[in-house]
């Protein structure tokens, strides 16, 4: 019967030392991999098949992990946070599009004046709701 190997740990933020949630912790070459748990958690089964994982979060620097070193089946490890620098972006206002459908409106207002047409029809709705009892003010409900 094969003995299996099984490596679990924690990822934590190496300045904060907060645990890091959703690690990507990926092995074989990128084929496999699991992910943290909410508290940082991890455990990979059968691990000794593998040379090295390597940990990734957006925000963080990769870390890669020999497995040929590690003394025991607890590996927790800290990641980085990473910076990036943006270049500056500018932005500048256009031009509203409901202008453009304002101006047609105005533009086409004569042509499209009901007082001016042959004929013209509409749609009117209304509503009305009456009660028979009086409705209670939020203050007289809290009584």
């Amino acid at each position: 019967m094969a003995q299996t190997f099984e490596i679990k740990g924690r990822v934590k933020d190496a300045e904060t030392n907060e645990p890091l949630a959703f690690v990507n912790i990926i092995f074989n070459g990128g084929k496999y991999g699991v992910v943290s748990n909410i508290d940082g958690f991890y455990k990979i089964n059968d691990a000794r098949k593998y040379p090295s994982l390597t940990y990734s979060l957006l925000g963080y620097e990769t870390k890669v992990v020999a497995l040929d070193s590690l003394k025991g089946s607890v590996l927790d490890i800290t990641l980085k946070a990473k910076t990036v620098d943006l270049q500056e972006v500018v932005v500048m206002p256009g031009v509203n599009p409901a202008l453009r459908i304002i101006d047609q409106v105005i533009e086409n207002r004569n042509r499209n004046n009901p007082e001016k047409m042959l004929s013209f029809s509409y749609s009117s709705y209304n509503k009305m709701h009456f009660t028979t009892q009086k409705e209670k003010t939020a203050a007289e409900q809290h009584l």
